[in-house]
């Protein structure tokens, strides 16, 4: 069986033992009669030191269990802004070019473009991040706010024609040609990726710097 370790025991062992010691080379025999009326005031400093000794290891674990749980916070929060940010990168790459096919230039026809190019879905990472709203800069909520309301503005246009549906990239704001509105949500996107990916590569950065 292994033994238990004395923990604080032992120093305070030692400390009684060297004190008893020096009170007997200096004043010789102990006069158990004289201790008594000490008794009271020697039982009290064991207490209060013990008390100390208790105190000290009670404030150690308190501060090492503070210590590990800001660690796993910040290890949380830099797996999200991680791999949000990543997300929202190619988020932003997606949508430019669908922006770019559907933006209507005065001089220049360009091909007509299917429903299918135009569809932008949400990335997992960014339904995960809104659910962890807390742990979110309020500048990176405002945006991924903008892209969540954008995507969901550009499937609920989308949903209205069949599939394999064609426009011509034209300027029309009676909503029969959805290319003009599709243009502009893009537009949206990409501005807000952007922005949210950049505010999350700096807290990232302060996230880091932070664990020391």
């Amino acid at each position: 069986m292994k033994p238990e370790p004395l923990g604080h025991t032992f120093p305070v062992l030692l400390l009684f033992t060297t004190v008893f010691t020096v009170w007997l080379g200096i004043l010789g025999p102990v006069n158990l009669g004289a201790l008594k009326e000490w008794q009271t005031l020697m039982a009290a400093m064991v207490a209060l030191v013990a008390a100390s000794i208790a105190y000290r290891g009670a404030m150690a674990k308190v501060y090492l269990d503070r210590e590990l749980a800001e660690r796993k916070n910040a290890q949380e929060k830099l797996s999200l802004y991680l791999k949000l940010g990543f997300a929202l990168t190619e988020l932003s790459a997606q949508a430019d070019i669908i922006q770019k096919k559907t933006a209507w230039t005065i001089g220049y026809r360009k091909p007509p473009v299917e429903k299918e190019e135009m569809e932008i879905r949400e990335p997992p990472e960014v339904a995960e991040a809104w659910d962890k709203l807390e742990a979110l800069p309020v500048e990176t909520i405002a945006a991924i706010n903008i892209v969540r309301s954008s995507i969901r503005a550009c499937a609920a246009t989308l949903n209205k024609h069949p599939p394999k549906t064609a426009w011509p990239v034209d300027f029309d704001v009676t909503g029969v040609n959805p290319t003009s509105g599709i243009c502009k949500l893009a537009a949206e996107i990409t501005k807000a990726s952007n922005a949210a990916a950049k505010q999350l590569a700096l807290e990232c950065q302060e996230v880091w710097s932070s664990r020391g």
